[in-house]
């Protein structure tokens, strides 16, 4: 019997050093919101009061599995699904979303100055990428992807609103908005627009090494991007509640007086591109590293060290900034990397995710 394992275990590594191709299994997420925690603000269920300095937030990430054989290695063709959420806000209107969901009187202020701007899209799709190393010292990987959009929202509302005692809202708005699906005056589609639409995106990914023990790698994606729809929903309307009435019982009430347009509309767009340095030290057995990351507007830090263990490596990093760190372990068939503001990740207003499993035969 022993025989027969050490002949198994033999037979597998020959396998693996004899592997032609490979399929990875990969999710790249990156979330952060100083409106509220991350996971609420994608689901939007606001739980927890906004910050006084609440203004934005972000959501993106890729799932996917590419498929690469060994004879071609310069080569990787992908699979993969996105998700892209931004949102623009400011603290008066972040409040008032809050004590709305939560049925709260909008007392706190007289007056509260409405800015929203939201912005969400699905996409799935598939990719090639294309890397050559020049001189063993220079690595460019180019990757080129086409998406099919399931699903998009571009809302924008601007304006005034005051609360009354039985939770009532007077006020004026102004909004225009793009959707395939969900908005914000329920329009239900009868078959009048398009739930889907098309694009493309490319990313640019470079690494050298200046020195003997310095690594720069800089990674641009969605540097260029392109999206399309060609017959979705459309509305843009004002809506003012300041008109009132006396109902048949004597009371004062209001009527929210509705003008506008709703139709449909051709709508191209564009993700934000995210930009990251990072710049590695070779010293002795450990690696020192500082990462810069720029995604949407939003800027992001991280120092810290990796070192190697056996055939495995380990990496600490820290966000001075907003006070979040950073593990990292991989192995050759398995990498993640997790960051986290706070233990629980249903309070996290920063949390990332890089995970990927590699399989060789």
């Amino acid at each position: 019997m022993i025989k027969n394992i050490l002949l198994g275990c033999l037979g597998l590594m020959a396998l693996h050093s004899n592997a032609q191709q490979q399929v990875s299994f990969y999710i790249d997420s990156n979330s952060f919101s100083n409106i509220s925690p991350v996971l609420e603000l994608v689901d939007d269920d606001w739980q927890s009061p906004p910050k006084s300095d609440a203004d934005k937030g972000f959501s993106q990430t890729r799932l996917g599995v590419s498929y690469q054989h060994l004879s071609f290695e310069e080569f990787e063709f992908h699979i993969e699904q996105r998700l892209d959420y931004f949102v623009r806000s400011n603290a008066d209107t972040a409040l008032g979303y809050y004590q709305e969901q939560q049925e709260i009187p909008l007392l706190d202020k007289e007056n509260y100055r409405v800015r929203l701007d939201y912005f969400a899209n699905k996409s799935k799709g598939f990719g090639v990428t294309y890397r050559h190393t020049f001189k063993d010292k220079f690595l460019v990987e180019i990757k080129g992807s086409y998406w099919n959009v399931d699903y998009f929202r571009h809302s924008i509302v601007t304006g005034n609103v005051q609360g009354r005692q039985d939770n009532s809202l007077l006020g004026e708005l102004n909004y225009e908005e793009y959707y395939t699906h969900n908005n914000f005056l329920k329009r239900p589609n009868e078959g009048d627009w398009d739930t889907n639409g098309n694009g493309y995106s490319m990313d640019v990914f470079t690494e050298f090494s200046l020195f003997d023990n310095l690594t720069i790698r800089a990674d641009f994606i969605d540097v260029y991007n392109r999206f399309s729809l060609e017959s979705l929903g459309y509305t843009s309307a004002n809506i003012n509640t300041k008109g009132s009435f006396v109902d048949n019982q004597g009371f004062s009430s209001f009527r929210p007086l509705l003008k506008g347009f709703e139709g449909q509309s051709e709508h191209k767009y564009q993700i934000p591109e995210q930009i990251a340095l990072a710049f590695t030290y070779a010293h002795e057995q450990v690696d020192y590293a500082l990462h810069l990351l720029r995604q949407g507007d939003i800027n992001f830090m991280q120092i810290g060290a990796q070192f190697a263990y056996k055939k495995s490596m380990f990496e600490l990093m820290f966000d001075p900034i907003n006070l979040t760190p950073q593990l990292g372990y991989k192995i050759d068939y398995f990498k993640l990397e997790i960051a986290m503001d706070k233990l629980n990740p249903n309070k996290a207003m920063q949390l990332s995710l890089n995970m990927q499993v590699n399989w060789l035969f």
